[in-house]
């Protein structure tokens, strides 16, 4: 299943580890990603697009 995290603010970040380690194919949005943000994409080996993308 696709998962789509629109913000990666505390929320956001506590969700996305959990889901990628369940086997969810994660898609990240931010706008402006923190360093936190920025963090966890790169651990869990993601892109965080600007905006939502379709696909």
């Amino acid at each position: 299943m696709d998962v789509a995290l629109i913000g990666l603010g505390e929320v956001g970040r506590c969700f996305a580890q959990p889901l990628a380690q369940a086997g969810y194919q994660l898609g990240l949005c931010e706008a402006r990603p923190s360093p936190a943000a920025l963090e966890l994409a790169g651990s869990l080996g993601l892109e965080i697009h600007p905006a939502p993308v379709n696909g």
